[in-house]
């Protein structure tokens, strides 16, 4: 009897391993890009830094700041709240009645499900084919984007004022 609950205990101690490396993964990347960026945001809350010179830590007194003597604040809130309502309240309905409307539709529906999905297919597409052309070494098939015709390209782009322009960021 009692082996046979070390067999047990064994098997269960076996699932749950089993289980808990598959569930690590998702935890290490849950933690590392959401909540260890959450944790550093509040630290940074606390302090008062413009990124170049030495942090000094305030404590509360941001939050203060931004509840009491910010301007925007409320108004901020305000849009955020109606935003949230108008999507929860009218797009979720309308969204539901839609898509109710087109499953229902015996005839024309294919062309209703085309109709609604062909955005998602022409961008990816789209978007393939301009990298496909944009990066394509066969200069019988595109001879105007060799590679020395980019690096031409970019060169030249590069040594206008309008490069200087395009990277300029603003007092």
């Amino acid at each position: 009897m009692n082996v046979r609950n070390r067999s047990r205990n064994r098997a269960k101690k076996g699932k749950w391993l089993f289980s808990f490396s598959f569930q690590l993964p998702s935890f290490v990347l849950y933690t590392v890009f959401l909540i260890l960026p959450m944790v550093a945001s509040l630290y940074f809350s606390l302090l008062k830094w413009d990124g170049i010179t030495a942090a000094r830590f305030v404590g509360g007194k941001n939050f203060v700041d931004l509840f009491v003597h910010d301007r925007y604040f409320k108004k901020v809130i305000l849009n955020t709240v109606k935003s949230m309502i108008a999507g929860v309240c009218i797009q979720l309905p309308l969204a539901m009645v839609l898509a109710y409307l087109v499953y229902r539709t015996t005839r024309g529906f294919h062309f209703f499900q085309s109709v609604y999905f062909v955005p998602v297919v022409i961008s990816a597409t789209v978007i393939g084919l301009m990298f496909s052309l944009s990066w394509n070494t066969n200069p019988e098939n595109s001879p105007s984007m060799t590679p020395a015709a980019i690096l031409k390209f970019l060169t030249a782009w590069l040594g206008t004022e309008q490069a200087i322009w395009s990277v300029r960021t603003p007092h």
